[in-house]
């Protein structure tokens, strides 16, 4: 351990790049400045007033900008502009519940937790929210977000057959 640094929420996540740390929670994230890791600098933080989490974080970057995805629980993925760290922007939040490129939509219930970025596509995990388990909307596998072009998000849905994950054992009210 080189240094600890207090914060004033739960933390979820730490991802690095370059000379960013980028530390995110339940009600927010942080950004530092580890050029020098034995004396970390805040440069950034925001935060809710509720916990509206922000649960997962990966990078993508392009040719003249460096962006930062989150995996906002219920409410879907946040992306964010952080070419320069100290004043990112929000550019795009995206709805779970948006149209799929098939034409359909999920069901309301469903979450996002963790998140990767890979090659243009934000792929996160896909389950259904504590009061959803068993019922209809529960639904488990991965929700594809094609970022390759922002004004035009393509969002995919890949689910994971109901009988390989959900079984019911005897006094057992959760799949297992």
């Amino acid at each position: 351990v080189i240094k600890e640094i207090p914060v004033d929420y739960s933390m979820i996540e730490a991802k690095i790049h370059d000379d960013n740390l980028v530390v995110s929670g339940l009600q927010g994230f942080n950004i530092y400045d580890i050029s020098k890791p034995s004396n970390p600098q805040l440069i950034y933080s925001y935060r809710t007033e509720a916990a509206h989490e922000y649960q997962g974080c990966d990078f993508l970057e392009t040719d003249s900008c460096l962006y930062l995805a989150f995996a906002r629980f219920d409410r879907g993925l946040s992306i964010y502009d952080i070419t320069n760290p100290k004043q990112p922007n929000l550019i795009k939040d995206i709805s779970i519940q948006d149209t799929l490129v098939n034409g359909t939509a999920l069901p309301k219930g469903l979450h996002a937790f963790r998140l990767i970025v890979k090659n243009n596509y934000i792929i996160t995990t896909l389950a259904p929210t504590l009061n959803y388990i068993g019922t209809r909307s529960d639904i488990r596998g991965l929700w594809i977000c094609d970022i390759s072009n922002l004004n035009q998000i393509k969002k995919y849905a890949v689910e994971i057959p109901r009988d390989e994950f959900y079984s019911t054992m005897t006094g057992d009210p959760q799949p297992s």
